[in-house]
């Protein structure tokens, strides 16, 4: 009796994920998402984000491009992804 060579399960969904576009855009953008929460969780980055950067909600300027509160956001968001990953 001859044996075949067939795929298992994995290699044969491995094969169809990888023939989706999409699918592939979708696991770069939660593999980003995990490599931040890890590096946040580690303190690598977000280490120091309940320092005051500067006045709250001030306007765009010279000094804070987009304004303090954007940044604030931005810091905190990254800050807590570990927590919201913890979560699911």
């Amino acid at each position: 009796m001859k044996k075949t060579n067939s795929k298992s399960l994995w290699a044969h969904a491995w094969d169809s994920l990888k023939s989706e576009k999409m699918a592939m855009i979708s696991m770069i953008i939660i593999a980003v998402y995990f490599m931040v929460a890890f590096l946040s969780f580690s303190g690598v980055i977000a280490d120091g984000w309940t320092n005051e950067i500067g006045p709250s909600y001030a306007a765009p300027s010279s000094k804070y491009i987009f304004g303090s509160s954007l940044l604030e956001i931005f810091l905190n968001l990254v800050y807590n992804l570990p927590i919201t990953l913890s979560i699911l």
